[in-house]
């Protein structure tokens, strides 16, 4: 698993370097790194749909959650001040799933929402596994900024295997998406 998340990682570091590489990539039949990414979405894709049955959400509010990377959970007093009202508030800019682009969304969709208190935390999890993929590319955006800064410039190919080789950086990536496929898989048991 640690090789096919690798090369998940080596992706989304070509992405960060060029918006363009996932097309080319699509376009050439690529048989090394799509197949692993393509392994990668179908672990977080699975884990969120059994999330998703255990939350029985609306249309709209899972079209927000879809769209909005940012996720916050509020408590608020309701009208009486004495009783908790639990929301989901969501922001961000939408983007496109596959190459990481924003884009504008065609109809307003409301960005606050009140959710059951049990529930907050299932919110939570389901919008991490639905925007860890696009989470992951800014964190690959950041280490290639971080690069850039110690390093006179390089071409992409040098680029994203100086990134591949900070071995504590991609590791601590894999740790972390351990993590959320074991929280999602403890949740839906």
């Amino acid at each position: 698993m640690k090789e096919t998340f690798r090369s998940f990682v080596e992706l989304l570091v070509s992405i960060a370097l060029d918006e363009d590489v996932m097309t080319a990539l699509e376009r050439a039949n690529d048989d090394l790194l799509l197949p692993q990414m393509k392994r990668v979405d179908g672990m977080i894709t699975d884990n969120r749909k059994r999330l998703l049955h255990k939350l029985h959400i609306g249309q709209v509010l899972k079209a927000a959650l879809d769209s909005f990377p940012e996720i916050s959970v509020v408590t608020e007093l309701k009208k009486d001040g004495e009783t908790p009202a639990f929301k989901v508030r969501l922001s961000g800019k939408a983007y496109n799933k596959k190459t990481m682009k924003p884009y504008k969304m065609p109809n307003k969709v409301p960005q606050e929402y009140t959710v059951d208190q049990q529930k907050t935390q299932w919110f939570s999890l389901y919008h991490s596994l639905q925007h860890y993929k696009y989470h992951t590319y800014l964190m690959c955006k950041d280490e290639i900024a971080s690069m850039r800064v110690q390093t006179v410039a390089l071409g992409q190919e040098e680029a994203v295997q100086k990134c591949l080789q900070n071995g504590a950086w991609v590791e601590g990536l894999f740790d972390r998406f351990g993590e959320l496929i074991n929280q999602a898989q403890q949740a839906c048991r």
